[in-house]
C-alpha cells in the first residue's frame, strides 16, 4: 500500500534509456527504504527466450547485452539509496513451467555469452547480492550449482551474498560447498541443525561457514545498514505526484520503439 506501481520492466527496457533505467531504481530504492526494507529483491535478469514464460514482463527481453546494460543502471539507482539490489535468478531460469523439476541445459560457452552477460554487468555494477533460482543446470540445482563459486566469485570477484530464492535450497553439504550463502524462507537445509552437523561430520569445513558469515556481514556494511539503517516501516505513505509523473514519462518512453529524428525516413 502506499506506493508507486511502476512501469513493467520490459517497458523500461523498451527505452533503451540508461539514465532513465538509474532514475527507476532509485526512485524503488528510496520506497523500499521508505518502507523500512533493506534488500531489494530485483532486478530480474533472465532472458526472454521462452516467449509464454510467465516472468517475461519482469525482465529487460531477450538481447542480453541491453538487459545487463539496464540492470547496471538499476542496481546503481537501488544502491544510491543504501538498500542492496539483488540481480536474480541466477541461472538459465527462463520459465516458470516445471521449474522445481525442470534441468536448463547449456553448454559452457553458450551460458557465458548469453544467461551470464547480465549477471556480469549486474557484478561489475557492484550488486550486494545475487538470487539461485528453483531450476537445475545441466541436472544440478541452481542453488548447488558449481557456477556459484567458479564465475560469481572466483571468475568475476562477486564478493556480496548469495541467496537462494524461496524453497529453491535442495541440500545443506552441496549448497554449503558451491556457494550458497543464504537460504531463505520454506527451506531447511541451513537451519542450525543441519549445519553443525556437516560441519563436525567434516562435509562442509568450517571455514565455509566463516566465508558466508563475513559476505553477508560485508553486504551490510557496504551497503550502509548497518550504519544508517532505514526508518520507515510498511505502513509508510512513500508514493507522490513526482512518482507518478515519472512513471508516464517511462511508460511514454516504452512505447516509442523508432524515431524518426532529423527525418532521416521518408515518412510523413
Amino acid at each position: 500500500n502506499n506506493v508507486t506501481a511502476f512501469p513493467a520492466p520490459i517497458t523500461l527496457a523498451a527505452t533503451w534509456d540508461t539514465a532513465l533505467a538509474w532514475q527507476y531504481g532509485s526512485q524503488m530504492g528510496a520506497q523500499a527504504r521508505g518502507k523500512g526494507v533493506s534488500v531489494l529483491l530485483g532486478p530480474m535478469i533472465n532472458m526472454a527466450r521462452a516467449y509464454e514464460a510467465g516472468r517475461n514482463f519482469e525482465g529487460y527481453g531477450e538481447e542480453p547485452n541491453l538487459a545487463g546494460a539496464m540492470a547496471a543502471a538499476e542496481i546503481n539507482g537501488i544502491q544510491s539509496q543504501r538498500v542492496i539490489a539483488t540481480a536474480k535468478h541466477f541461472v538459465c531460469y527462463e520459465q516458470e513451467t516445471e521449474r522445481m523439476y525442470i534441468s536448463s541445459d547449456a553448454d559452457e560457452r553458450t551460458r557465458q555469452e548469453i544467461y551470464y552477460l547480465p549477471f556480469l554487468a549486474s557484478v561489475r555494477a557492484g550488486a550486494g547480492a545475487v538470487m539461485a533460482s528453483y531450476n537445475r543446470v545441466n541436472s544440478r540445482y541452481a542453488c548447488e550449482f558449481e557456477a556459484l563459486n567458479a564465475s560469481l566469485k572466483k571468475q568475476w570477484g562477486f564478493n556480496g551474498l548469495v541467496m537462494s530464492d524461496w524453497g529453491a535450497g535442495f541440500s545443506t553439504v552441496a549448497g554449503m560447498n558451491n556457494g550458497l550463502d543464504v537460504e531463505m524462507y520454506s527451506g531447511g537445509y541451513f537451519e542450525t541443525n543441519s549445519v553443525t552437523s556437516a560441519i563436525q561430520s567434516s562435509n562442509v569445513p568450517s571455514a565455509e561457514l566463516d566465508g558466508m558469515v563475513i559476505r553477508v556481514l560485508t553486504t551490510l556494511f557496504q551497503s550502509g545498514v548497518f550504519d544508517s539503517p532505514p526508518t520507515g516501516n510498511l505502513g509508510s505513505a512513500v508514493t507522490g505526484l513526482a512518482n507518478t509523473y515519472f512513471t508516464r514519462a517511462v511508460a511514454a518512453e516504452g512505447t516509442v520503439l523508432l524515431q524518426n529524428n532529423g527525418g532521416l525516413l521518408p515518412l510523413g
